[in-house]
């Protein structure tokens, strides 16, 4: 907000125009993709029927430290404030050029925002916004068939647009020692690894057993915590593609939506390998969206998108979430499952998809501030 604002103060000085809507296209993308995490952890979905009253995150825009009490604002405020924010970005990032990855761009601009108007159900603005970024030809797929090791995802990948904070998944999911034995602390889902086609070549680049054992996959997308790369905050131009086809396919353009995610699965899987989409209408809307899970996983998008999915208006969808928890006995190794955890679909447990705000917020703001009454939750012991 600060650098904004002084921004339009540097301006009337007439001091360097090009460094100035760099640095200005860089702080609104920056404050477009704060607000939409901000907004996906700790407010509802975005619906776009009650959007006007549903409350969201509270939005504060002026460079001003005041004292004033917070409230929530409304989803179609806060993202109103993103889709302002990333479409002026994307005119003042225009001809920048980017000199690391570290650093946000035009393309990124319009990847963010094409993502931004498919949770928002904006369906021709997120193709738009799709085709503008994949106009750009110095990003482009990165084809599996020739994979031969490290790691899939890195920071000078031709897919990576731009990235910055940490890489996660290489710590979460590496090996740990203990009890004079490796291990992973944790794994992937069973449900997850069942979705990829044994043939897909995403298998082999994104994942690795966890022992000789053969007792579940770990990611290795990123295979080291130095490759530079977040694994959350990174924009990747596989994205693009999965956007637009979703959109497509939402709108009810099924063959132009085939065409596009075969773009993407073309460099995932060897040619005699690629099946043919046979799927419409709602099974082609699943198919892609399954596609986004396969492609995006552990990249930080599950969990917004089953948010959206289940208040989509034109193909709604909801998943009860099972989650086994492990203990072992005293004195041994052995691992036994001690029960389940289970996470209802989301029109029956809505404020359990959204963080509530802490309590030191709640208190200073004098009420102002309220969270979704959150059920205690109790694991089933079976």
């Amino acid at each position: 907000n600060s650098v904004i604002y002084q921004l339009g103060l540097v301006r009337e000085q007439g001091d360097n125009p090009q460094t100035c809507n760099r640095v200005e296209g860089e702080a609104r993308f920056l404050r477009a993709q704060y607000y939409f995490f901000l907004a996906n952890l700790y407010g509802r979905p975005y619906c776009k029927a009650t959007a006007e009253t549903d409350p969201c995150i509270p939005l504060k825009t002026s460079e001003d430290i005041y004292m004033d009490y917070f409230s929530r604002a409304t989803s179609s405020a806060v993202y109103g404030q993103m889709v302002e924010d990333l479409q002026r970005a994307t005119v003042l990032l225009r001809g920048t050029e980017q000199t690391t990855k570290y650093r946000t761009n035009q393309t990124a601009a319009f990847i963010l925002l094409s993502r931004v108007h498919l949770f928002m159900e904006n369906y021709e603005a997120a193709i738009a916004c799709a085709d503008s970024a994949l106009a750009n030809r110095e990003y482009k797929l990165r084809d599996l068939n020739e994979y031969t090791g490290g790691s899939a995802v890195y920071v000078n990948s031709p897919e990576v647009v731009f990235t910055h904070s940490q890489n996660m998944m290489a710590v979460l999911h590496g090996p740990v020692y203990a009890r004079g034995k490796y291990a992973s602390s944790f794994t992937s889902s069973d449900d997850l690894i069942r979705s990829f086609d044994g043939k897909d070549l995403r298998l082999k680049a994104f994942f690795m057993q966890r022992s000789a054992l053969g007792d579940g996959y770990r990611c290795v997308k990123t295979r080291l915590i130095d490759e530079g790369v977040s694994d959350i905050l990174a924009i990747r131009i596989p994205e693009a593609y999965l956007n637009k086809a979703e959109a497509q396919a939402l709108l009810g353009l099924d063959a132009e939506a085939i065409n596009t995610v075969n773009e993407l699965r073309s460099k995932r899987f060897a040619t005699e390998n690629l099946s043919t989409i046979t799927e419409n209408g709602e099974a082609l809307v699943n198919f892609i969206r399954d596609e986004r899970r396969r492609e995006l996983c552990y990249e930080g998008h599950r969990w917004f998108d089953l948010r959206r999915y289940a208040v989509n208006s034109v193909h709604p969808f909801e998943k009860e979430i099972r989650h086994v928890s492990y203990a072992y006995t005293e004195g041994s190794n052995e691992v036994y499952a001690a029960g389940t955890y289970v996470l209802k679909p989301y029109s029956q447990d809505m404020a359990a998809y959204i963080l509530p705000i802490p309590k030191y917020a709640i208190e200073y703001n004098e009420g102002l501030l309220t969270n979704e009454i959150r059920p205690e939750r109790e694991m089933i012991v079976e």
